[in-house]
């Protein structure tokens, strides 16, 4: 199976990489410093939220630990939590990084 890529489809890949500028560049308003901006922005803001989400859950995590009173089921649904806070931590710095790095890449 031949995977696709902009050499393929475009030609080569500079010209491949140009028509899809060109493309982004036809929409409205699209393509413009302003718009990138915006966008760039927007996702920043709710990568943000979402990491503060991340560390309240933490937090929460944390003080169901130290609540537990040494109840071992208690203390392994605080445990989970504080996992499962820390991994939605790393993927939403992930996130944060894959789109700035792409954004930074294509505009």
């Amino acid at each position: 199976m031949k995977l696709l890529n902009a050499v393929t489809v475009f030609g080569s890949e500079e010209s491949g990489k140009q028509q899809v500028k060109n493309i982004i560049n036809s929409l409205p308003n699209a393509g413009t410093s302003d718009t990138t901006a915006a966008q760039n922005n927007i996702v920043n803001t709710v990568l943000f939220y979402l990491g503060i989400i991340a560390v309240i859950v933490v937090i929460f995590g944390g003080a169901k630990l130290a609540m537990s009173a040494g109840n071992p089921v208690a203390v392994t649904k605080a445990k989970q939590t504080i996992v499962f806070a820390l991994i939605g931590l790393a993927v939403v710095l992930l996130a944060y990084a894959i789109v700035n790095f792409v954004i930074e890449k294509l505009f």
